[in-house]
């Protein structure tokens, strides 16, 4: 049977809760600043402006679903491994609750 280390879930989930936030912000900031860039949108261009502004909101609504669930996997990883740390010490209490035999 496999080892479980409730310590070394947790350890990831708290890893992948700032990966989460570190990585969305800087998707954020590189999708307004160089994905949705409107600069030198002159002349015939004029009306991609609109394009690119819509572009801006659903990119924006996508970061933030995406945020959302990997959020949601790093708190679901923390609680699975408070949920085994659990298991782990209510079996290391029967354990020392039995009487040897012998």
């Amino acid at each position: 049977m496999p080892t479980i280390h409730p310590q070394s879930i947790y350890n990831f989930g708290v890893w992948s809760s700032g990966v989460a936030n570190q990585f969305t912000s800087q998707v954020q900031s590189q999708m307004s600043q160089q994905g949705c860039n409107k600069e030198g949108f002159d002349g015939l261009l004029i009306p991609l402006q609109a394009a690119m502004d819509l572009l801006r909101g659903i990119t924006e609504q996508v970061n933030k679903g995406f945020s959302g669930k990997l959020a949601s996997i790093a708190m679901g990883l923390e609680a699975t491994a408070n949920q085994y740390q659990g298991v782990e010490q209510h079996n290391t209490t029967l354990l020392n609750q039995t009487p040897a035999r012998g």
